[in-house]
C-alpha cells in the first residue's frame, strides 16, 4: 500500500512539473483557465476513465517457484510512454532472504487489452515476462479460448502478432526469445529438462477460465522458429516425451546444422539433423505435421538449402520447380511433399531476404492444418 502510494505521489509530481514546464512562457494576456491549463496530450488521464476488465484472472501473477516474484506483488504502478504498458511492482520471493527489502521490478505489456480487428478477432496480449535469460508473451483469443497451442522461438512479438492476425489460426500463440544465435536457444532446455514444461504451464489460460481438473488443456502442441530458434527445437525433439508430445514443427529458414568434418567435401552433420529427420518421417506417414520453407542464403556451416535437401534425400523425396507463392518480397523456386511433410525453396541471398520468412510466417503456420 504504501509503495502504490509512492508510485501516486511521484507520478503527481512529475504531472504537475510537465504541466509547468508546458505551461512556462505564457504571458499574463493569455493567463490560462481552469480548465485550458492542461496540455492536451495529458487532458485524456485527467478526466472520467472508462475501465473494462479483459480477463477474469490477474494480469501479472506470482513468478515460478526460486524466482524473485514467487510470494508477492504488490505496489503496481501503470505507465504509458509509447505503444506498451509498463507496470512497476514490488515483490518477496520465499524465506530465506539475502536482505530484508523488496525488490522492484518492471512487467511490460505489449498490449495487456484485447483488441476487436476487423469485427472478427478479439485478442489478449500478455505481459512480456522472464523466461530463464530470455522472456515470452502470450497470445490468445478470448472469446473463444483455442485448445491448441503454437510456441514460436526467436521474432519480435509485434511481427508474430501480425502473422497471428493474418493466419486466421484458432491456436493459443506464446513467443518466446533469448538473446543470441542458436546456442543461446538450446542451452537453455539443455540445462534446464522442465523448461517446456513451464513454457506450456504458463500459456495455459487463467484458472478461472480453464476446465475443473483437466490434466492439459492442449490437445494439440505445435513449435515453430525463425533463424536461430531452430536450436530450442532440436533441443526439445532430444526429449522423448516432447517429440511425442509435439504434433507439428514449422521452420522458416530456420534448419541450420554443422558439417561432417571426416569427410573432404561440404556433407550436413547426421548427428545435427538426427531428430529433425525422425520427425519428417513420421510426417511422411501422417502422424505428425512438418512444413518447412529455405532461403537460397550461403552459409559457411551447412544451410537452410543444404538441411533441406538433406531431408529430401534422406527420405527419396524429389524436388520440383514450383512458383506458386508470389509476394512482394518472396518469389518461391521450388517445392517438395509427402505425407505431411512440405519443403518450400524460395530466391533470396541476403540478410532482408531472409528476413522475410518471419515477415510471412503465417505462409507456414496456415498449413500446420494438414493434421485438420
Amino acid at each position: 500500500m504504501h509503495s502504490q502510494l509512492r508510485c501516486q505521489t511521484i507520478l503527481t509530481c512529475l504531472l504537475s512539473l510537465i504541466i509547468g514546464a508546458l505551461s512556462a512562457g505564457q504571458t499574463v494576456a493569455d493567463e490560462p483557465t481552469a480548465t485550458s491549463q492542461v496540455p492536451s496530450p495529458l487532458q485524456k488521464w485527467l478526466g472520467p476513465r472508462e475501465w473494462r476488465r479483459d480477463t477474469k484472472g490477474p494480469v501479472l501473477r506470482l513468478g515460478n517457484q526460486g524466482e524473485f516474484d514467487d510470494t508477492r506483488v504488490l505496489g503496481p504502478c501503470v505507465a504509458e510512454p509509447d505503444d506498451t504498458y509498463h507496470l512497476w511492482y514490488a515483490s518477496r520471493k520465499k524465506p530465506p532472504f539475502v536482505n530484508k527489502y523488496f525488490a522492484l521490478n518492471t512487467a511490460i505489456w505489449s498490449g495487456p487489452t484485447a483488441v476487436v480487428e476487423e469485427g472478427r478477432q478479439r485478442l489478449s496480449v500478455s505481459a512480456v515476462t522472464p523466461l530463464g535469460n530470455g522472456t515470452m508473451t502470450v497470445i490468445r483469443r478470448t472469446d473463444c479460448p483455442p485448445k491448441d497451442l503454437l510456441i514460436h522461438f526467436h521474432g519480435a512479438p509485434a511481427i508474430l502478432d501480425t502473422a497471428y492476425r493474418k493466419s486466421e489460426l484458432d491456436v493459443v500463440l506464446a513467443v518466446v526469445n533469448f538473446p543470441g544465435l542458436s546456442s543461446a536457444y538450446s542451452k537453455p532446455f539443455a540445462t534446464d529438462s522442465a523448461l517446456f514444461e513451464k513454457i506450456l504451464t504458463r500459456a495455459e489460460p487463467p484458472a478461472a477460465e480453464a476446465p475443473a481438473k483437466a490434466a492439459s488443456p492442449w490437445r494439440r502442441i505445435y513449435v515453430s522458429s525463425f533463424s536461430a530458434g531452430y536450436g530450442a527445437v532440436r533441443q526439445i525433439l532430444k526429449t522423448p516425451e516432447y517429440f511425442h508430445q509435439i504434433d507439428g514443427v514449422a521452420a522458416a529458414d530456420s534448419i541450420y546444422a554443422g558439417l561432417q568434418q571426416e569427410v573432404p567435401h561440404r556433407r550436413v552433420s547426421e548427428s545435427n539433423m538426427r531428430d529433425f529427420l525422425r520427425f519428417a518421417s513420421l510426417a511422411v506417414n501422417r502422424e505428425k505435421v512438418f512444413v518447412l520453407s529455405h532461403s537460397a542464403q550461403p552459409t559457411s556451416y551447412a544451410s537452410t538449402t543444404e538441411t533441406a535437401d538433406f531431408l529430401l534425400r534422406s527420405l527419396n523425396i524429389p524436388r520440383m520447380p514450383d512458383n506458386r507463392v508470389q509476394t512482394e518480397h518472396l518469389s518461391q523456386t521450388s517445392g517438395a511433399s509427402r505425407g505431411q511433410l512440405r519443403v518450400q525453396g524460395f530466391a533470396g541471398v541476403s540478410g532482408q531476404d531472409h528476413m522475410q520468412h518471419l515477415h510471412n510466417i503465417d505462409l507456414l503456420w496456415t498449413q500446420l492444418r494438414l493434421a485438420d
